[in-house]
């Protein structure tokens, strides 16, 4: 569903008429955005602002809450929505409660593991219908979007698109795997036509939890 649904666009971009990212995962949905936009808006990020931008990108949908995750250390805001029931029981039961989109802790994660050398890194979740892509260059974020695909071709164009639109280098740059993949050696050996290095991660079962605890 590329085109009305998803936009390919940088993160941390500055360039003027640059537009927020737009992330979905079936039925989770978030945006992305520079979070120098939001200091440019003022020193708060108000639930309408938030709202504006999120709606901007997203059909409104009834019963919902928007909220949002600031990564300073990335310099991104992410906002995304929730069923307004399930927060309000949530938020009355456990008032010191926190809410994270899924692309927070992944975020931060692949984050750190970017600074490692001087090759750009592409990082990609695979998904039994999709696909997440985060790219970086030494911890800064370039690029943020899902792409829902259960083909290995369909993988496969939507990765090396993106590798393309980055202008990645095809020998020094590095693309990493993880998630489920049932058809790893296909994928592997089809990628590696046009991509050198070309890995595959280990679960992220270490993703530092209470790093999160320092996202606003």
């Amino acid at each position: 569903m590329y085109g009305e649904e998803w936009r390919c666009c940088c993160a941390c971009c500055s360039a003027p008429g640059c537009a927020p990212v737009r992330r979905s995962s079936r039925e989770k949905l978030t945006t992305c955005f520079p979070l120098s936009w939001r200091k440019r808006r003022g020193s708060s990020c108000p639930a309408g602002g938030s709202d504006l931008l999120f709606y901007h990108n997203h059909q409104k949908r009834e019963n919902e809450t928007v909220i949002y995750n600031i990564l300073k250390k990335n310099n991104v805001v992410i906002v995304f929505g929730i069923d307004r029931s399930a927060y309000s029981f949530l938020t009355e039961q456990y008032p010191e409660a926190r809410f994270y989109s899924q692309s927070t802790p992944l975020i931060e994660y692949f984050s750190v593991k970017s600074r490692l050398g001087n090759s750009k890194k592409m990082y990609v979740s695979v998904r039994e219908e999709g696909i997440d892509i985060y790219c970086f260059e030494r911890g800064h974020l370039l690029l943020a979007n899902s792409f829902e695909c259960s083909h290995t071709e369909d993988r496969i164009y939507y990765l090396l698109y993106a590798w393309k639109q980055l202008e990645f280098n095809q020998e020094r740059d590095e693309l990493h795997l993880t998630g489920t993949l049932p058809d790893k050696e296909i994928l592997m050996n089809e990628l590696r036509k046009f991509i050198l290095q070309v890995f595959i991660m280990n679960p992220a079962t270490n993703i530092d939890m209470q790093a999160l605890l320092t996202c606003e």
